[in-house]
């Protein structure tokens, strides 16, 4: 883990309002070790009032005798009229970074710099303003003689109007692009209205599962890193199954983990190894009710994808105290700082392929390849119920998810089907001699599949057939062989 060491220091600075006099203020200022954050200006607000400003501007250090400075800031904030109510301008006296080195300064004005400058309480009130904007005066000089080469921005510079300013002056002068985004951190927009209080994170899924994935420590500070998952289940479909058919059921795990060391190099740690099925065997009914059989399977997985990132971050301070030999007191402070974006890794999985034949029902992790639709069914990712279940009957099917790091995590979801009807219901009975099943053209559905029927004409004719051969073998005897047949059998076959 990458730690960035920074000094805090405390700065005096000047405040002039445009409507009230000049008066000391005094803000902070503190090298920030992470990026600028999205939104320039921060402000904190307890009940109902504003409290602190933080903003945030980049420089980096000169590398030629062509220089910028900035002279005076400007934080102005605004009525909802867009008019402005008060104006803070200073000038922070600030050590150049080392040259072609670019730093991000934090500079924080408190709502008590404001009120012993003379902001009164009612205009820091939340419901009296509605935008603050940071704005800045430039100049560019040559350090070697001194001379001004150009001056732009005031209290009223937004970025519309400056930028443009920039990129033409700057860059004229010869400034590249990192020096020309730095001077237009200095400013942001006087219309960037203040959002309203962002509405509390939606709750977490119920059935959130975490463990400690690691530990870290600085200093005399330790914590625990977290790994957690949790697990999303659709209604099965369909949820009222008729005997003998099936449902789907599609499962999403998530799984998130803030220590580094356990990505283990790769983008992402995908966490959970696997996802079960528990779920009734109903072929056999009669087996069902006396045994309650039941089978586990291995869920399949088919997708693996970054859902989104969430941001991590912790900032530490410690503060030293130095007293040298002859009893002067010096202390600073140093900030541990980290941060980084967590993945939180969705994975996909479906029920396993059914595959029907002689043996009856199996389930694969593959789709079945031999399936010829005479003798091997299957190949749809289904749970099936037998034929012969009663209209009613419920049954559980449970989804259970395991891994992590400690191998700890995971979490189960049940399902309940129910079963409602028969296939057998849709069938329409219809007589048809085998000889001729389809008088009027063989239907789309049935093409190919005629021998189904035409090969039972032996079997459906038996009986009569039979009954002719009786019947032609009756007439060609002669009268007197078929009476002595007849007394034959009555008094002869059973003895």
């Amino acid at each position: 883990m990458k730690k960035t060491i920074v000094i805090f220091a405390l700065l005096l600075g000047v405040l002039n309002f445009l409507w009230h006099p000049s008066q000391a203020m005094a803000f902070s200022n503190v090298i920030w070790p992470g990026p600028i954050p999205a939104k320039p200006i921060e402000i904190d607000v307890e009940n109902g009032s504003l409290t602190q400003i933080n903003y945030f501007i980049s420089s980096t250090g000169a590398t030629s005798g062509i220089r910028y400075r900035t002279t005076f800031y400007y934080i102005t904030l605004r009525d909802t009229d867009g008019n402005p109510i008060a104006t803070f301008q200073f000038k922070p006296s600030l050590t150049a970074p080392p040259p072609g080195e670019t730093i991000i300064d934090m500079y924080t004005v408190t709502a008590q710099d404001l009120l012993d400058a003379g902001f009164s309480e009612s205009s820091l009130l939340i419901s009296n303003f509605a935008s603050i904007s940071l704005s800045a005066t430039i100049e560019i000089y040559n350090a070697n003689t001194g001379d001004v080469l150009e001056t732009f921005g005031d209290k009223s510079s937004t970025p519309t109007t400056i930028y443009p300013v920039i990129d033409q002056k700057a860059g004229s002068i010869g400034f590249g692009s990192t020096d020309i985004q730095d001077m237009k951190t200095r400013y942001a927009s006087l219309d960037q209205f203040i959002p309203p209080p962002e509405p509390p994170p939606p709750p977490p899924p119920p059935n959130i599962d975490e463990d400690i994935s690691g530990h870290w420590t600085w200093y005399e500070y330790s914590g625990n890193y977290y790994e957690r998952t949790w697990m999303t289940v659709t209604i099965p479909e369909p949820e009222v199954v008729k005997a003998g058919q099936g449902t789907s059921v599609i499962v999403t795990t998530y799984y998130e983990n803030n220590n580094p060391s356990a990505w283990n190099g790769s983008r992402y740690s995908t966490g959970i190894r696997g996802v079960n099925i528990d779920g009734p065997l109903t072929d056999d009914w009669k087996a069902y009710k006396s045994f309650n059989t039941q089978a586990t399977d291995d869920m399949v997985l088919v997708d693996t994808e970054v859902a989104y990132e969430n941001y991590y971050e912790q900032t530490y301070q410690k503060t030293f105290v130095f007293v040298s030999p002859d009893g002067n007191v010096s202390t600073w402070t140093e900030y541990f700082y980290v941060g980084y974006n967590v993945p939180v890794v969705k994975q996909t999985w479906i029920i396993p392929y059914a595959r029907f034949d002689s043996n009856g029902w199996t389930r694969h992790q593959t789709p079945p390849t031999d399936i010829d639709n005479r003798y091997v069914f299957g190949g749809l990712n289904r749970w099936y119920f037998g034929f012969d279940i009663p209209d009613n009957q419920q049954f559980d099917l449970k989804f259970s998810s395991h891994g992590g790091v400690t191998g700890r995590l995971g979490n189960v979801i049940t399902q309940q089907i129910t079963i409602m009807g028969s296939p057998y219901d849709d069938l329409v009975v219809r007589t048809v001699d085998p000889r001729n099943p389809f008088p009027g053209g063989v239907s789309p559905e049935w093409q190919g599949f005629e021998a189904f029927i035409t090969d039972l004409t032996d079997w459906y004719y038996e009986s009569e057939i039979r009954y002719q051969r009786k019947l032609e073998q009756w007439r060609n005897q002669k009268p007197l062989q078929l009476l002595s047949n007849f007394f034959y059998k009555i008094f002869f076959s059973n003895s």
